[in-house]
């Protein structure tokens, strides 16, 4: 999820807190005839929505890191790829050994119109509950393919270089590393994922999420006070968002 969207929920929980203080101040004034509406039944739904924000700002730091990490080694694998193929077709392998080795460096790097090459952006939230999103997926792709290409320069026996980030054990440690920080992304987005829904369904459930309450203070204070009184101007400007419904 987007740091800019992420503000807009924090935003909203900070906006209600404004809103229940300055309805507080209202003292005996403020008795709507809605129970769900008291300021006693609000302010236990305030407190959790915080901490549940609270949970969450605490664990995201920890998938955002895995996430920087697994990036900054993909970045690698174009290149290497690219530099093993040239090695490989220096020592004369079979023809079919090395279109093979062509078509599996192809679908790593994303060409040849495969389905499994390079990732697109997931979309926010897209792993939530739903196991590896289809980013994760096409990186484990990328990776089962890095295998298998080492495989084919491995079984030719024609396969030698001194360059030591190419060599077949340095090849097979790097497809190591991708595959275990790709696992590690994996891990560090469930609790994310589980404290992002918890959040959510504090501040979103129709009618009874800390948002729709926030309409409905709103809107009791306006039609209490009425529309031009100091009180509604008190609290007029706050304003909540909801974020938009994926189709």
């Amino acid at each position: 999820m987007s740091s800019q969207s992420e503000k807009g929920h924090a935003k909203n929980v900070a906006n209600f807190t404004d809103l229940f203080n300055i309805s507080k101040g209202f003292g005996s004034s403020y008795k709507p005839a809605y129970k769900e509406l008291e300021l006693a039944q609000v302010e236990p739904q305030l407190k959790e929505a915080e901490q549940l924000q609270k949970q969450l700002n605490d664990v995201s730091p920890s998938h955002t890191t895995a996430v920087a990490r697994k990036d900054k080694a993909f970045e690698l694998l174009d290149s290497r790829v690219t530099r093993a193929l040239g090695i490989f077709a220096i020592g004369a392998p079979l023809a079919g050994q090395m279109r093979n080795a062509q078509t599996i460096a192809n679908s790593i790097k994303g060409q040849g119109g495969k389905n499994y090459g390079k990732p697109k952006a997931a979309a926010e939230g897209e792993a939530a509950g739903k196991g590896r999103s289809n980013s994760h997926r096409s990186m484990d792709m990328r990776v089962e393919n890095l295998y298998r290409l080492i495989a084919v320069f491995t079984d030719s026996g024609t396969y030698a270089t001194n360059e030591s980030e190419l060599t077949l054990p340095s090849l097979t440690a790097y497809a190591n590393e991708l595959k275990n920080l790709s696992e590690a992304v994996v891990i560090a987005e469930t609790p994310e994922a589980d404290a992002r829904k918890l959040r959510d369904a504090a501040l979103y459930t129709d009618k009874t999420g800390l948002v729709d309450k926030g309409y409905a203070i709103k809107r009791y204070i306006r039609s209490a006070f009425g529309p031009e009184s100091a009180e509604y101007r008190s609290v007029k400007h706050i304003k909540f968002s909801k974020p938009r419904k994926r189709k």
